[in-house]
């Protein structure tokens, strides 16, 4: 922490954020941080998912507590949280899901979830599983900023989508 505070103060850095470290080793920096004056972390990043609830025990609740954002990648499953009518269309196009972990299909718990959130967004007027698994995280707690990814108009589309209910449901 006395290392990464000197980066701040010679203005090389402006925040600082941690990545996929324990929630207790951060809690135990920021600790040190604050006692001695030093710049305390301002962002974790993790994966989180509706199926990786890792985060939600520990790292929220601590980011909660320092006052931290958090910005999650993986929110969408790395791509294999999609309707059926999804997996069809990209089929159809000659293209398959990703390679991520898990294989080019999607798992049996995968499958199973992504038909409970196509469920989700029938029952509050959006198609898009992305968008669901994106307001998911985004409802889980305050200052979450899911680390969005996308390689076409879609993704784009689905992010905004779920902006969009957010501040829909939010007023």
């Amino acid at each position: 922490m006395d290392s990464l505070h000197a980066l701040v103060q010679q203005g090389k850095v402006l925040y600082l954020g941690v990545s996929d470290t324990p929630a207790w080793v951060v809690a135990a920096a920021d600790v040190y941080a604050r006692s001695e004056g030093k710049t305390p972390f301002s962002v974790y990043q993790g994966n989180w998912s509706v199926l990786m609830g890792d985060l939600e025990r520990d790292v929220v609740p601590m980011a909660r507590q320092f006052g931290m954002e958090v910005a999650p990648y993986g929110v969408v499953g790395s791509g294999k949280l999609q309707s059926g009518k999804q997996i069809e269309e990209r089929k159809r196009g000659g293209e398959g899901l990703r390679v991520v972990l898990t294989g080019p299909e999607q798992t049996e718990d995968e499958l199973k979830m992504s038909e409970a959130l196509e469920r989700v967004g029938k029952e509050v007027g959006v198609e898009s599983v992305t968008a669901v698994t994106l307001a998911y995280a985004r409802a889980k707690a305050a200052h979450v900023f899911p680390i969005i990814g996308g390689r076409k108009i879609d993704h784009l589309m689905d992010n905004i989508t779920c902006l969009e209910s957010i501040c829909r449901n939010s007023r």
